[in-house]
C-alpha cells in the first residue's frame, strides 16, 4: 500500500483530531461516581490523565494554525477576525453559562461555587468565564494579542527554542517555589498559570513558523516511531506516573504525547469529513450545561438503587453519557444550523 498517497490530508487530520479531542473534553468533564472497584478507579484514572492532553493539545494545534499562514502586516486582519471567531462566542457562551449556573445554585442544585455578593461579581465571573469551560478561550485571545512579539521572537530557529526552553524552566521553577500547585487553578488570571498555558501555544507557533514543511511532510518511519512512543509512554504511566503527582513529569508526559500522536495520526488514510465532525468548538462550549444537568439527576435518583444497581448504572453513566451528549449536541447543531444560521454563526465563530 502507498501510505504516503492516501494518507490523510492535512485539512482532514486537522478536523478529525479537533472532533476527537473534543470528545475526550466531553469525557473529562462527565464525574466518575463509582468509587467501589479499584481497577475500575485505576483504568478511570488512567484514561482522565490521558483526556487530560486534549485542552493543552487544542492549544498547540491552535498556535499552529495561527501562525501556519502568518504575515506580520496583516496581524490586524487576524486579530479582526478573532473578534468574530473568539471574542463573540466567549461572551455569548458566558453569558449562558452564568444564567444557568446561578439560577441552579439558587435552586440548590449547585453548591460548589463561590457566594455571590452583587451584580458586579456578576459580572466579572461572567467575563472570567469562572462559570463555564471557556477559560480556554480566554487564553487563546490572550496570545493573539502578544502575537506580533512571539512572531518577532520565534521566527528564529535558535532564538525560539531558546524562548521554548525558557518557559519550560520558568514553569518548572513556579512549580517548585510552589507558585503554581495542583489543582491547578485555570481562572487565576496571573503569569505563572499563563506561561503554563502558553507553552503548548508557543509550541505550536514555533512549529509552524520555523518547521511546518517537516511537520506536515509524511515519514512513515517517523509516524512508526510516534506509535512506539505512544505505548512507552502509557507503560510509563503505569510503572511511575501512577505513583506520581509531580506536575513537570505530568507536563513533559503531556508534551511528548501531543507531538507524538500528531504524527501517529498520519498513519489514518483519508477520511472524508461529515459536517457533524467541524462541531467542535459547539460542543467544547455546550456540553457542560447537558453533562452538569444528567449528573445532577443521576446524583439524586441513584443512591436510592440497591448497591448493585447503583454500581452498574454509574459505571453505564461513564460509559454512556459522553457519547449521548456528543450525539444530542450533534442534532442540535444540525437544527441550529439549518433554522437559525446567523445565531449559529454567532455563536460557533463562524465554525462548521
Amino acid at each position: 500500500m502507498d501510505w504516503e498517497a492516501s494518507r490523510i490530508s492535512f485539512r482532514s487530520k486537522v478536523t478529525v483530531l479537533s472532533f476527537a479531542l473534543c470528545c475526550g473534553v466531553v469525557s473529562q468533564h462527565v464525574k466518575w461516581t463509582c468509587q467501589d472497584y479499584s481497577i475500575l478507579n485505576k483504568l478511570q484514572s488512567f484514561w482522565f490523565f490521558l483526556v487530560e492532553t486534549c485542552v493543552p493539545f487544542f492549544f498547540m494545534i491552535s498556535g499552529y494554525l495561527f501562525f501556519r499562514t502568518y504575515q506580520s502586516y496583516k496581524w490586524k486582519d487576524k486579530l479582526k477576525t478573532r473578534v468574530k471567531s473568539l471574542l463573540i462566542p466567549y461572551l455569548i457562551w458566558n453569558t449562558i453559562y452564568t444564567v444557568v449556573i446561578l439560577s441552579l445554585k439558587k435552586l440548590g442544585a449547585i453548591t460548589n461555587i463561590r457566594d455571590i455578593t452583587g451584580l458586579k461579581d456578576v459580572f466579572l465571573g461572567c467575563i472570567n468565564s469562572e462559570y463555564s469551560p471557556l477559560w480556554f478561550v480566554k487564553y487563546l485571545m490572550a496570545f493573539v494579542l502578544i502575537s506580533p512579539l512571539m512572531y518577532y521572537l520565534l521566527r528564529r530557529k535558535i532564538l525560539g527554542a531558546i524562548i521554548i526552553v525558557a518557559l519550560l524552566l520558568i514553569n518548572s521553577c513556579n512549580y517548585y517555589s510552589g507558585i503554581i500547585q495542583a489543582p491547578l487553578n485555570v481562572n487565576a488570571n496571573n503569569w505563572a498559570m499563563f506561561i503554563y498555558q502558553y507553552i503548548f501555544f508557543a509550541l505550536g507557533s514555533y512549529g509552524a513558523i520555523c518547521w511546518k514543511s517537516h511537520l506536515e511532510d509524511f515519514s512513515k518511519n517517523r509516524s512508526r516511531n510516534c506509535v512506539l512512543t505512544l505505548l512507552f509512554l502509557i507503560a510509563f504511566y503505569w510503572l511511575f506516573i501512577t505513583h506520581s503527582s509531580n506536575i513537570i513529569i505530568n507536563h513533559t508526559f503531556r508534551l511528548i504525547w501531543c507531538v507524538s500522536l500528531w504524527f501517529a495520526f498520519d498513519f489514518l488514510p483519508e477520511i472524508k469529513i461529515r459536517p457533524w465532525m467541524k462541531y467542535s468548538f459547539f460542543i467544547y462550549c455546550a456540553h457542560l450545561i447537558i453533562v452538569m444537568c444528567a449528573q445532577g439527576v443521576t446524583r439524586v435518583f441513584f443512591p436510592r438503587l440497591p448497591e448493585v444497581l447503583r454500581q452498574l448504572f454509574q459505571i453505564i453513566e461513564y460509559l454512556v453519557l459522553p457519547v449521548a451528549t456528543i450525539t444530542v449536541l450533534v442534532l442540535v447543531g444540525n437544527y441550529l444550523k439549518k433554522r437559525t444560521p446567523v445565531f449559529w454563526n454567532l455563536i460557533t465563530g463562524g465554525r462548521g
